[in-house]
């Protein structure tokens, strides 16, 4: 295959095919079969027909099923039979607990596909005004909802029972808010104020970190946050636009490194990316200075 695929989002499915996807162009399927490259095409008008071809999201559950989420309805794909299962709501997101997958529509709708008797039990309606954009897990009991315009909502999936304030002891979060997860699994959230706020799965508060200042935060476009959590537990941050920071979450001690502060500053402040490598060595990416050690 050597023409061009217009897709965005990336998944690689546990039977080493590959899924891309985008939210205007429906989605494609690439695998290998006796040695030959094949490409499956999946949207509204080809032989393989989805609900609608703006894909949102592809989610493979623990049964290799592959979920695929639409502009306007719910597709499964499972031993190579595709099917359209709900042809309304906008999916953006799944979440899979035990033997339950959750599915998040962008209205505010969420519904529960029970694997043990193989069919959708329930369904959990949001009030209105509450536009979903994203979903985390943060224990067996509890989704975290991002919202468009008034911040997270905490959901208990057993009782139905919605927190508008799950961080009483924080500021609180008023903004479209988002997450990243660290290369341990560690959530992080931020939400264009410059603070990045990190969840503690022990006592399920949020400790705030402020990392980047007004005075930057509102001449960019985007926080663009990494976390690398090393080997003695020191959380390495980047930032776009404020360098790179070192946290030590067991004495709470935060140090700024920024290019044209110190001499063990970066060669830039706007850092896209990190990871390290066996030697505990810290590979950063950047735009302007590209790859710094």
């Amino acid at each position: 295959m050597v023409f061009p695929l217009p897709y965005t989002n990336y998944l690689e499915a546990s039977d080493s095919s590959v899924w891309l996807w985008i939210n205007a162009n429906g989605c494609v399927q690439i695998k290998y079969r006796n040695n030959q490259q094949q490409a499956i095409f999946y949207s509204d008008t080809e032989h393989n027909v989805l609900t609608h071809q703006g894909v949102e999201m592809v989610f493979e559950d623990s049964r290799s099923n592959i979920w695929l989420g639409c502009v306007n309805g719910l597709n499964l794909k499972s031993a190579d039979k595709l099917k359209k299962v709900i042809d309304n709501g906008r999916f953006i997101k799944a979440v899979e607990i035990e033997n339950n997958v959750w599915f998040i529509t962008e209205q505010g709708i969420i519904y529960c596909f029970d694997h043990r008797n193989n069919k959708f039990r329930n369904f959990i309606s949001i009030p209105q005004g509450n536009e979903l954009i994203d979903v985390v897990k943060l224990n067996n009991t509890e989704l975290l909802l991002f919202t468009r315009t008034k911040g997270l909502l905490l959901l208990d999936i057993n009782s139905g029972k919605l927190n508008e304030n799950p961080f009483p002891h924080n500021r609180k979060i008023n903004h479209m808010a988002r997450y990243i997860r660290d290369n341990k699994g560690g959530i992080w959230f931020y939400d264009h104020t410059g603070v990045l706020r990190k969840y503690n799965t022990v006592t399920g508060e949020l400790k705030e970190l402020d990392l980047i200042p007004p005075s930057i935060v509102s001449v960019i476009d985007l926080e663009r946050y990494n976390v690398f959590v090393d080997s003695h537990n020191i959380s390495w941050i980047t930032t776009y636009g404020n360098g790179l920071f070192r946290y030590d979450a067991a004495t709470g001690a935060l140090k700024n490194y920024r290019n044209g502060n110190d001499s063990g500053g970066p060669a830039s402040n706007f850092l896209l990316s990190i990871t390290g490598d066996r030697s505990g060595n810290l590979w950063i990416g950047s735009e302007y200075a590209g790859i710094i050690q």
